[in-house]
This record gives structure tokens, sequence and C-alpha cells, in this order.
């Protein structure tokens, strides 16, 4: 259970990272930009959804986490428990702040 919740907190903090913090903005402007280059197509607008939606991003996020935990356990351990804590701190301060 604890595992889960570290994991789900974890997940969170990472789409949270990759949606909308600032940290990575110029990378996601990038990656939007390279996007909005190409010809319209049902593909361009699928991933252009796909870098926007915190469902998608989030499944990726677990996925990624996963694989982190079955191939390297410490590293996973380190940036899970790093996430989690991010998170949990977020959450509290936007609530209590």
């Amino acid at each position: 259970m604890e595992r889960t919740i570290l994991a789900a907190l974890a997940t969170y903090r990472l789409t949270k990272l990759v949606i909308d913090d600032e940290l990575l903005s110029e990378l996601r402007q990038a990656a939007f930009d390279a996007l909005y280059q190409l010809p319209d197509s049902k593909l361009k607008f699928k991933l252009l959804y796909l870098l926007d939606c915190p469902w998608c991003v989030s499944m990726w996020a677990a996925l990624s986490l996963f694989v982190l935990h079955k191939t390297s356990p410490k590293v996973y351990d380190l940036f899970a428990t790093t996430l989690g804590m991010s998170a949990v701190t977020g959450l509290v301060y936007e609530r209590l702040g």
C-alpha cells in the first residue's frame, strides 16, 4: 500500500512537471513549436493533445516510473521519493500556504 501511494504521488508530480511546471517550460514550448511546424494531420493534432492532456501524460509517467522501478530499483526509490515529497509539499502549500 505504501509503495502504491508513493508511486501515485510520484506520477502526479511527474505529470505536473511535464505539463505545468516552469522548470520545463522551454522544453515544453520547443516540443509544441516543433509540432506546430508539421503539416496539419490527425497525427499532429493527436500529438499536440497528448502533450497537454494530464490523463495521457500521467499514463506515460506511470509507465516510465514502473520501468525505472523494474530496471533500477535504487534510482527509482530516490526519484519516486523526491517526486512524492515534492507532490505532498506542493499540495499542502496550495491548501494551507
